[in-house]
């Protein structure tokens, strides 16, 4: 009973924390050109499709907090979308330099920089997006004419 007083209290004072909002699963709809935000329990909050977000066979999805960013590689046109993490709006879409058959992405733990693992020309290769200006760069590639880099990881020193 004292219990149950006592979070009634702090809970009419304002001084119980609010219940976390659940996660929301963000779904690469490979072959449908588009992304499908989900509940937790599998219902559907919204599709991210057609303009102006131009899905082009989404492949990866990766989340980066400090900028309230989402980020979406597609494998079918070489650019990166970028999502309001909170409104679900479009933001941009960066081109990486020359790269195509954009895969898996990972973000450094100071959340500044964004890699992408894909295609230059026709080698694997690796871009980066500094995340303070949306700017890509090719960070390198390896010569094996006809392959792609799958993923990438970064790996603290």
């Amino acid at each position: 009973m004292t219990t149950l007083v006592l979070s009634a209290f702090l809970a009419a004072a304002g001084l119980c924390p609010q219940a976390a909002t659940p996660p929301t699963v963000w779904v690469a709809d490979y072959g449908g050109d588009s992304v499908t935000l989900k509940r937790a329990d599998g219902t559907t909050i919204t599709a991210l499709i057609a303009g102006p977000f131009n899905f082009s066979t989404p492949y990866d999805i990766v989340s980066i907090p400090k900028h309230n960013l989402v980020a979406v590689s597609n494998l079918g046109n070489g650019t990166v979308t970028f999502i309001n993490a909170q409104t679900f709006a479009f933001v941009n879409n960066v081109a990486m330099p020359s790269g195509t058959n954009l895969r898996g992405m990972c973000v450094s733990q100071d959340e500044d920089h964004l890699y992408i693992a894909g295609q230059h020309a026709t080698n694997p290769a690796v871009y980066h997006i500094d995340m303070a200006t949306l700017t890509p760069l090719m960070e390198g590639e390896v010569a094996d004419p006809g392959h792609f880099a799958e993923d990438c990881q970064v790996v603290p020193a």
